[in-house]
Parts: structure tokens; C-alpha cells; sequence
């Protein structure tokens, strides 16, 4: 787990309060949120085209679906240093 100083562990993304990190992935990073879990792109793939194509085609497909076993996507946006992310 990262440090509760780093902006992408605790802080504000968007209009998301982030209190802590969940989990750490091989592309993203889950933040927790007051009401929601934030998936955020990790930095060092973030400029990296295809990367940020499949992150962002998980999160639209992700959105589709509706199954009790799978968590609903609300929102996909950009972080202010322009790193998708999406809410579930």
C-alpha cells in the first residue's frame, strides 16, 4: 500500500474524496472513495496508447454489464494529470 501523502492514496480526484488505496494491479491502481472504488491507470502506463485503449474498453464493457457478481461502472473520466480513470 502506498502512502496516505501520495495524491493518488488520499486526497480529492475530481469530485471523488480518495481516503486510501485498495489494491495495486498490473495496469491500474484501485482507490478508495467515500461511496465508490476509483480504478486509475498507473502513471508509468498512462502514455502508453494501447494500454489506455484496453483500460478504457474495460471500463465501457464493465458498464454494459449488469450481474450481481460484477461491479457496475458509474463514471469514467480523466484525473486532472489526464490519467483515465473509472467509478464503481
Amino acid at each position: 500500500m502506498v502512502s496516505s501523502h501520495s495524491p493518488d492514496a488520499a486526497g480529492y480526484s475530481g469530485r471523488y474524496h480518495v481516503v486510501g488505496e485498495l489494491a495495486r494491479g498490473g495496469v491500474g491502481v484501485v482507490l478508495k472513495g467515500r461511496d465508490v472504488a476509483l480504478k486509475v491507470i498507473r502513471r508509468e502506463y498512462a502514455r502508453d496508447p494501447d494500454v489506455v485503449r484496453r483500460f478504457i474498453e474495460e471500463a465501457q464493457i464493465g458498464g454494459q454489464l449488469q450481474h450481481p457478481g460484477i461491479v457496475p461502472v458509474y463514471e469514467l473520466g480523466l484525473k486532472a494529470d489526464e490519467r483515465p480513470y473509472f467509478a464503481m
